[in-house]
């Protein structure tokens, strides 16, 4: 990770807003309805692409994909790690209780959400089984960045952490967490420490990312 030694660097919290249609192709296949995949890859290209050119054109320093492949900033883990089903309940925000009216106007927007207050809980040990997804997310951010080659400091990759995961998603008594067999003792304790497969793309030898327990940053050539 780069200092700020001769400049303060700017970045930003990861998450940045999809394209309407985006969205609604990342909700609907959460909900686990028909929807056509080819689109929804097209889509998720040129979503990354874009929040990539628009970082640099802002002039941020640290950038990343926008996680615009994810359909949340936490709730897609239970879509990359198996272990995950039916529907937990989640409390509403304290806004909401203490301010209805506020609740109100929150309900009458119509906003078609992800599983934010129904995400799936653990019901059983949470395992990676495929890297797919998370390699396809670093393989699209790659071909953005070639594309802005030079006109940014660092990139970055975030992963939702337990500790924002759990909340929503895990059945108290339900922690246990085991990465991809195959993996040695140091990479597999790593990979534990984040319940995101991001994690384990950035782990991988045979990529150009590096998982440090935080962020996933590109390696050096």
């Amino acid at each position: 990770m780069k200092q700020s030694e001769q400049r303060i660097l700017t970045t930003h919290v990861g998450s940045l807003p999809r394209a309407r249609e985006l969205s609604d192709l990342l909700i609907a296949d959460e909900a686990r309805q028909p929807i056509d995949h080819a689109r929804l890859e097209v889509l998720a290209a040129e979503g990354v692409q874009s929040v990539v050119a628009r970082q640099v054109g802002a002039g941020l320093d640290v950038i990343n994909d926008g996680e615009q492949p994810r359909v949340g900033f936490q709730t897609y883990v239970s879509r990359r790690l198996e272990g995950f089903g039916g529907s937990s309940i989640r409390e509403p925000f304290k806004d909401f209780a203490d301010y209805p009216d506020f609740a109100d106007i929150w309900v009458k927007r119509g906003m078609v959400m992800s599983k934010v207050f129904d995400a799936p809980t653990a019901q059983q040990e949470v395992v990676y089984k495929d890297l797919a997804p998370a390699t396809r997310e670093c393989d699209l951010f790659d071909a953005a960045l070639a594309q802005q080659s030079g006109k940014y400091v660092e990139p970055f990759m975030t992963a939702a952490s337990p500790g924002i995961v759990a909340p929503r998603s895990v059945t108290p008594g339900m922690t246990a967490m085991r990465p991809m067999s195959g993996r040695s003792p140091a990479s597999s304790a790593r990979n534990t420490n984040s319940s995101s497969a991001a994690a384990m793309c950035c782990n991988s030898t045979a990529r150009t990312w590096r998982w440090s327990g935080t962020a996933c940053s590109r390696t050096a050539a």
